[in-house]
């Protein structure tokens, strides 16, 4: 049963041909079994893809699951009294063991700090006794177990290497995204590219035009009149490389129909209506007959894209040299790149360890003195010796490492391919091919941050192919809908008033929430309560 991409099925059916074996089709799926039947669980080191699958073993009498490097394609489980159930979905396990409930731990994380998640152990699920399979590890559940033996067969070096030339990293770095986009492009079906106007979608459309495609069709939400909608960037890059456009115009009336079917596909808190957005693009790429679709996702978790990773940089390259932290100050400062540098980071620099504690305390706090959330369901389902820890950073590569593997990225890849796959498409992320994440992780932290501008070695690599207003923006805008604008129409704050009285009514929120006045936020809010009490309500009346 398989689930996905294998990139480099050609390369390795070649190889595998060469050892004997011999093919009845063209597909990478024989090449997932004959790769497993000449390597045994190995085999998931040589796959270039995003994947889930299980083989049962009728000679071994076991059966062997893999999920990829970094959870593009999902994997979810139940076990109990020696047997095993396995979907894509909770959802198909739920259907079979009924009584499986929500976690309620899991929605007061979400309803108090926004954890859509559990970082301290992100195989959780919403759900009880459902878990996920981690990327990069393999299942093993023979007969007659009780329990299946997990392993992981891939990690994540984060060690830099020695300081490379700029020119030749440069260069290795774009041959290898470039390799990636190529394989990418491997289908016998339609192909387009999501735009958003950003550096990252950019350079995958820039790329894939390289390749020989001609008139791409790139898809892309739009917000006219939104102070922070990127048409001008769309159109630009639309026009640079001869693509075909198509747009979608998401409003909140979509949204407040949308909204349950969307959350029906999710299973799990969404940390803002970004998900919808981007819902609206695959819903267009369906309507336009186009199945596959690149996208930049994966580029600001592994490059260091986030405004919020830069501290972590700064703190790196101050214990490094006070001088070249005064240069980059000074840089982001110029180009207008918000951060924040101050004395409490010249201590986290030196204590990662009491920094990392201290953070876990503050969120520690927000949980217990929540003012929405009831007393008698906080006393009831929340643990707190069972707060999950916080990484300790010590670099640039720590973060990055944190947001890839643990927490960020894999909430954005469950959301890519529910939204996706819930119109039939399916979404290819170059910036994930497994050798060009640990070859960017091998650089250190100047070719990340540099001269004012994070993702350097991007903007380098693609500076004489993307425009320069596109290429060296100053500022992340991200895809972001207007959120705030939609949170104070008179529909969805009736949803909100709504969500806020049956979250009273089962206990969930105290009775003071349903007397304040509703608060829109933009989408990466902090205290985005009233968007978490919408999705909440909504996902317990599933």
């Amino acid at each position: 049963v398989y689930n996905g991409e294998i990139y480099n099925y050609k390369e390795l059916r070649k190889e595998l041909e060469a050892a004997g074996l011999r093919f009845r089709s063209e597909s990478d799926t024989e090449v997932i079994l004959a790769s497993y039947s000449k390597y045994g669980a190995e085999c998931c080191t040589r796959f270039d893809g995003m994947f889930a699958f299980a083989i049962w073993d009728e000679k071994e009498r076991v059966l062997f699951a893999a999920r990829d490097r970094f959870g593009e394609k999902p994997f979810c489980f139940h076990t109990a009294a020696g047997s095993l159930w396995f979907a894509s979905e909770a959802k198909s396990v739920r259907a079979v063991k009924t009584d499986l409930k929500i976690d309620p731990e899991q929605l007061i994380r979400y309803l108090t700090i926004g954890h859509t998640r559990n970082p301290g152990n992100p195989a959780k699920t919403l759900y009880k006794d459902i878990i996920e399979l981690p990327p990069a590890h393999t299942l093993h559940f023979a007969a007659g177990d009780k329990e299946p033996v997990i392993k992981r067969y891939w990690e994540l070096n984060t060690e830099t290497g020695k300081h490379p030339d700029e020119n030749a990293a440069t260069e290795q770095f774009r041959a290898l995204l470039k390799d990636s986009v190529t394989k990418r492009l491997r289908a016998d079906v339609s192909l387009g590219s999501s735009l958003s106007g950003g550096l990252d979608s950019s350079s995958i459309v820039a790329l894939i035009h390289e390749s020989g495609i001609k008139n791409l069709d790139t898809f892309s939400a739009i917000f006219p009149g939104y102070e922070r909608d990127e048409s001008a960037n769309i159109n630009e890059i639309n026009k640079q490389f001869n693509c075909r456009p198509h747009f979608t115009q998401p409003d909140v009336h979509d949204l407040v129909k949308l909204l349950p079917e969307i959350l029906y596909h999710q299973e799990t808190p969404v940390s803002s209506a970004s998900i919808f957005a981007q819902y609206k693009v695959f819903e267009l790429a369906k309507q336009q007959g186009v199945t596959v679709l690149l996208d930049g996702q994966g580029a600001d978790e592994t490059l260091g894209g986030y405004t919020n990773q830069l501290q972590w940089g700064l703190q790196e390259i101050y214990r490094r040299s006070g001088a070249d932290l005064k240069t980059n100050l000074r840089a982001l400062g110029s180009n207008g790149v918000p951060f924040q540098w101050g004395l409490k980071n010249r201590i986290s620099a030196w204590l990662p360890a009491v920094t990392a504690n201290v953070l876990k305390q503050r969120e520690k706090r927000k949980v217990a003195t929540d003012e929405f959330i009831s007393k008698e369901y906080l006393d009831a389902y929340y643990d707190p010796a069972g707060f999950p820890d916080k990484p300790v950073i010590n670099n640039l590569n720590d973060i990055l490492f944190h947001h890839t593997t643990q927490s960020g990225l894999n909430e954005l890849l469950h959301y890519a391919d529910r939204n996706s796959m819930a119109h039939g498409r399916e979404v290819r992320l170059p910036f994930l091919n497994h050798e060009l994440v640990q070859f960017v992780f091998s650089l250190p932290v100047h070719f990340k941050i540099r001269d004012g501008y994070t993702k350097w070695i991007l903007r380098n690599a693609m500076n004489t192919v993307l425009p320069a207003s596109i290429n060296w923006q100053r500022t992340k805008i991200g895809f972001d809908p207007p959120q705030k604008n939609w949170m104070n129409q008179p529909e969805l704050q009736t949803m909100i008033f709504e969500a806020r009285a049956s979250l009273v009514e089962k206990g969930v929120l105290s009775k003071r929430a349903v007397t304040k006045k509703i608060q829109p936020h933009d989408t990466h809010a902090a205290d985005n309560y009233d968007w978490r009490f919408l999705v909440t309500d909504l996902l317990l009346k599933q």
